[in-house]
């Protein structure tokens, strides 16, 4: 009797219903990375249909569409004799979010395993980037074959985010190795989470504050380009995707490492020197060359005091009379994850955009994330020691 027989016998069900249960995470991924994809080829087309180039070939379309799909996901693309490698970091958080909730979906839906419905989702996902990757074929761009992996980050990410909320909700379907995690991790989740949204919300803040500041130039960008109508709306759709990247771009300012958009250039807290840009209505954005005064770096104080907010929430999660130890591990695991997500941020956001002076943009991504993260640091432990010196006091 074959295998197969006897699983069938074993079962009472046929090899298609069999495949259907063991693989539930495979059409999860799949649809994870389908519906990204699609709302990518939207846009895309949209863009095709309404230019000169709408009378070529829509399968051109198709495999530019695939690989600005990788480009989201950190995959480096070549362009001619150039390489793009700057993601756009609006697709891969959407990206991420859109993964998120269909694992949790399918995780709820489907009674699999823990373990083995994340390996079928990460092979199904898998199997999404090889046929964008094939779809890039079609098109001019082609992906970069030793980035490929890198595409994987965001379910990677997912996976990650699904974890900490699993702990979070102490879920009884997480690998007893996570369950054992002590308590005082845990408690650092939450104030890591809202140290996120606050340096986001700080970064949007410096965007939306040079973008005043800045609109003239912005505009007559817009005005020298003449996408027209259509093609302007196209063009800040594109942008809009960037504006994460640009956020953390902002952070590495207030962090003090700076970034630099051409080669020789720097922008940071001393002083602006972008070199010549691209005439991007966005890179209007980018301060005009000149020299800062040296009351500038107080800005550094703004990260210090998202650390100081850190820490107040890790002492939050626990009671009024929690040990002072506790406390202090939660911030660290707090300030240890932002420091991890800043560095995941900061590589993503670093990279190509062309060739010779845009072979490098944006921030060094260790230098940043190690400035960022001691400033968070020095502003959890400013909150700490006064908490421990009011506790000094009562007593």
């Amino acid at each position: 009797m074959s295998t197969l027989q006897s699983l069938r016998l074993r079962h009472g069900q046929r090899p298609g219903q069999l495949l259907d249960g063991r693989l539930p995470g495979l059409r999860a991924g799949l649809v994870a990375a389908t519906v990204t994809w699609c709302a990518v080829l939207l846009l895309v087309a949209l863009a095709w249909g309404t230019s000169a180039a709408g009378t070529a070939d829509f399968g051109a379309a198709v495999g530019f569409a695939s690989a600005a799909w990788l480009l989201g996901h950190g995959v480096g693309l070549g362009v001619g004799g150039g390489s793009v490698g700057l993601t756009p970091l609006g697709i891969w958080l959407a990206a991420v979010w859109v993964t998120l909730r269909t694992l949790e979906r399918g995780r709820d839906r489907d009674e699999v395993g823990w373990v083995r419905f994340t390996l079928d989702f990460f092979g199904g996902y898998a199997v999404a980037v090889v046929a964008a990757t094939l779809l890039t074929l079609l098109g001019p761009v082609r992906p970069s074959v030793v980035g490929l992996p890198l595409a994987l980050s965001v379910p990677v990410a997912a996976l990650a985010l699904e974890v900490a909320r699993g702990l979070l909700r102490a879920d009884d379907r997480l690998p007893e190795r996570l369950t054992g995690i002590p308590a005082w991790a845990v408690r650092g989740v939450v104030p890591a989470a809202r140290g996120v949204l606050a340096l986001g919300g700080l970064s949007l803040v410096v965007v939306l504050a040079a973008l005043v500041v800045r609109w003239d130039a912005v505009t007559s960008l817009y005005a020298v380009v003449s996408p027209g109508l259509v093609g302007g709306l196209l063009l800040t759709l594109g942008q809009l995707c960037y504006l994460p990247t640009l956020g953390v771009w902002a952070l590495s300012v207030l962090a003090g490492p700076g970034f630099q958009v051409t080669a020789g250039g720097h922008i940071g807290l001393d002083g602006s020197h972008p070199g010549l840009l691209p005439m991007l209505p966005a890179l209007g954005l980018v301060p005009g060359d000149g020299v800062y005064p040296s009351w500038t770096r107080a800005a550094l104080a703004l990260p210090v005091l998202v650390g100081v907010y850190v820490g107040r929430s890790a002492d939050h999660q626990w009671s009024r009379l929690g040990r002072w130890r506790g406390k202090a591990l939660s911030a660290s695991v707090a300030v240890g994850l932002l420091g991890l997500g800043i560095w995941v941020l900061a590589a993503l956001g670093t990279g190509a955009a062309g060739s010779g002076r845009l072979a490098a943009v944006g921030p060094a991504p260790g230098p940043m994330a190690l400035s960022l993260t001691g400033l968070l640091a020095a502003g959890a432990l400013l909150w700490l020691g006064w908490i421990a010196l009011a506790d000094r006091f009562r007593r």
